[in-house]
């Protein structure tokens, strides 16, 4: 067995290949973390812009 080249140097299995799809897999989800994560934080920046307004 051929050592993984991974997508980016032209790994011809793609969804076949295990260590790809992986890759992929652990990458989406720390893409996804990351864009909760933002998604959190603008809410907290919401509500405690609309606490201020409350408070004037």
């Amino acid at each position: 067995m051929k050592p993984h080249t991974g997508l980016d140097q032209g790994c011809r299995l793609r969804f076949a290949c295990t260590v790809c799809t992986y890759l992929s897999e652990t990458t989406l989800s720390a893409y996804t973390g990351i864009f909760r994560e933002r998604e959190r934080e603008r809410e907290r920046e919401r509500e405690r812009r609309e606490r201020e307004r409350e408070r004037e």
